[in-house]
């Protein structure tokens, strides 16, 4: 009996299965969000998400920015696509809180129509792959959507076309300990080809994305975004600060339209 005490308690929670621990330090967090994402056990996620809230603050969360590092490219070419490395692009991440409710937020991360309510995009089309109804309900665990869109912005002369896979996945409530905050929602994305630019001088060869979303009791989400991007537009490069300026402003901007449309 003594001995059944002793073992650590994640491992009595889960039987005779071995976890892997989540990270501790932010940086590789943010990066096991999207390299572990179809892979980690559901407790580890969970404790990832733990870890989070406590490098973050995430009671009493004000909005943070950095940088950070790029994953191996084996962890791209896991998603199916191999085009692009992502050492070659800039990595950045936001987290920030989101005054909404669970509910509200996984029908905005899949719903079709984003052009109304984000305005990001000229036009913007997705397709369901699997029974988004039953994912936001938590029947289904996981969902997917394929995703084509037309992005512009005159004042920096960006024009182009692509297209995005994109995953979502439910961490259900596991207990009080390991889930303090009820269930977490957990997505990435993959843009399958370079971009398609209107000017020859331009190239957008890949964009890969993570995102984690949590509700604290304290009435907000916890949003952690994070991009890993290529891309030149002209004279203007990912590498430069205006261009990782504009990139973390859509990010936030994204959380504000969020923000109105749950206030609806």
């Amino acid at each position: 009996m003594r001995l059944l005490l002793a073992l650590p308690p994640l491992l009595l929670a889960t039987g005779c299965r071995q976890i892997d621990p989540a990270p501790a330090e932010l940086g590789a967090l943010i990066q096991f969000f999207f390299t572990d994402f179809d892979t980690a056990e559901d407790e580890t996620m969970a404790e990832a998400v733990r870890n989070l809230d406590d490098l973050v603050g995430g009671a009493t969360l004000e909005y943070q920015e950095g940088y950070v590092d790029a994953f191996a490219k084996e962890h791209a070419d896991a998603t199916g696509y191999d085009h692009a490395d992502p050492a070659d692009g800039i990595g950045l991440y936001i987290v920030n809180p989101v005054a909404c409710d669970m509910d509200r937020m996984v029908e905005l991360v899949t719903m079709k129509e984003q052009v109304e309510t984000y305005g990001t995009y000229e036009s913007f089309d997705r397709e369901w792959t699997s029974d988004i109804a039953a994912f936001r309900t938590m029947e289904e665990l996981e969902a997917g959507w394929d995703d084509a869109f037309h992005y512009q912005n005159g004042l920096l002369g960006i024009d182009y076309t692509a297209e995005t896979e994109g995953w979502g996945r439910w961490i259900p409530e596991l207990d009080e300990e390991q889930s303090p905050w009820g269930p977490i929602l957990v997505t990435r994305r993959a843009m399958v080809e370079p971009a398609v630019n209107a000017k020859e001088d331009h190239s957008y060869p890949q964009d890969w994305r993570a995102e984690v979303y949590y509700a604290r009791p304290e009435g907000h989400i916890v949003h952690l975004a994070a991009m890993w991007r290529e891309a030149v537009f002209g004279g203007l490069s990912h590498e430069d600060e205006l261009a990782q300026r504009t990139m973390l402003n859509g990010l936030k901007d994204w959380d504000k339209d969020s923000e109105k449309a749950c206030a609806d």
